[in-house]
Formats: C-alpha cells, structure tokens, sequence
C-alpha cells in the first residue's frame, strides 16, 4: 500500500526510528486564526537531534491548503530541511529544500543520495517559485515540483528523503550545539529581516510580534 501524504507523519515516523521525540506544548500558538485560515502548529523536540515543527494551513473553505515540516538540526550537522506541501483549488505543488547552515562541508555522495531522489519522477513539472535571498544557501538536492494529481508521488519522494537522510545520520556525530544552533539562528533572523512567501504572508495576517515567535521558537528552535 503506497503512502499518503502527510509530511509530519512521513518525517516523525522516520526521525523516530532513530531519535526519541517528544512533543512540545506551545500554548495558545497551537491554533491560530484569522480570515478564514487556520494555521495548526505542532512542535517536537527530538534527543540528540534537535527540533521539528509541523505547521498547517486550511483556507478559503478548504480550497486551500498547506503543510510545511521543518527539521532543525541542532544537535547534528546535517542541512536545515524545509518540506512544504500546497494545494490551490486542486493544483497541488511539493517542495524540498536543504539549506547549507553546516559547520563543515556536507560530503558529496551524501548530497547526490538526496539529489537522486529528486529525480524518481521525471514526469512531475517543475515548480517555479523566483527568486529569493536563501537561493545562495540552497542545496542543489532540492526539488520542486507540481501537478494535479501527484500525492501519493510525493508522498513517495518525502519518504524516501527521510530514509536517506536517517540513513546518514547513522554514520553523523554530535557536533557543536551552540554553533550549529548560530548557525540556524542566521537563517531564521534572515528570513525574518529579508522575508519569503511563507513568512510574509503569516507577518501580514497576525503581526510582526507573533510571526516573529512562530519562526524563531516554534520552525526554527533557536529561542
């Protein structure tokens, strides 16, 4: 039976076969709402590994909707991972982002693995999302792509990400903590300052106080 999609399962489900996860409580972030969307935050916080946020969007009476899971490494140096999901009246878009917010250089065929994978459908179109401040720190392992009826194939690709990327982690130390926390922390306070579709869009429904939290201690974990 082939996977359905669902990120934060995928992804929580992988990290747990190696890290035990723990979920965080966030209060009253734990729902937002605001112009007939609802944002759904779940934080974890994994031993030994660092930080995974899982965030949900439901809009426009369910014709739209979006999940982005983030995957914080704070413990491990291993690329900072954005998955985001999409879907606009029926059109559905998949993103995979690897951000290099290393201390070392990640090895090649370690890259290349995760690259491979976005390659499995050739038949996907790809997504077009312009231009943006973190394309110098993005990894050529990342992928978009778009169709409309393409879930269980994304599915199919953020499994195989999270496999890849436990399988690495098997042969990954510790390393610094508070460096590699700086690290991350550059990236969110960037996308803070510089901005991105995401993050503009939840600055301008609930305030820069509150999409501030969200990004530095709920996504990211740096706070």
């Amino acid at each position: 039976m082939s996977d359905k999609l669902n990120i934060g399962r995928i992804v929580t489900e992988e990290l747990g076969k190696l890290y035990k996860l723990e979920k965080a409580d966030i209060g009253s972030d734990a729902v937002l709402k605001k112009n007939m969307m609802t944002f759904t935050t779940e934080v974890l916080k994994a031993q030994d590994f660092g930080h995974i946020c899982i965030l949900k969007m439901n809009g426009m009476f369910g014709l739209m909707k979006m999940e982005t899971v983030v995957i914080s490494p704070l413990e491990r140096d291993v690329p900072l991972i954005n998955f985001d999901w999409i879907s606009v009246a029926g059109k559905q878009t998949f993103i995979a982002e690897f951000y290099d917010c290393l201390l070392e250089p990640y090895p090649e065929e370690y890259v290349r693995k995760l690259y491979d994978n976005s390659m499995i459908y050739p038949e996907l179109a790809e997504y077009d999302g312009g231009k943006h401040w973190y394309d110098e720190v993005k990894m050529y392992c990342s992928c978009g792509k778009t169709s409309r009826k393409p879930r269980d194939k994304f599915a199919v690709m953020t499994r195989k990400y999270m496999k890849e990327l436990v399988q690495q982690l098997r042969h990954i130390g510790k390393c610094d903590p508070e460096a590699k926390k700086e690290k991350i922390r550059w990236f969110a306070e960037t996308l803070i300052e510089k901005g991105g579709p995401a993050v503009n869009s939840v600055t301008k429904l609930f305030g820069t106080e509150t999409a501030r939290r969200l990004i530095l201690k709920h996504m990211y974990g740096v706070e």
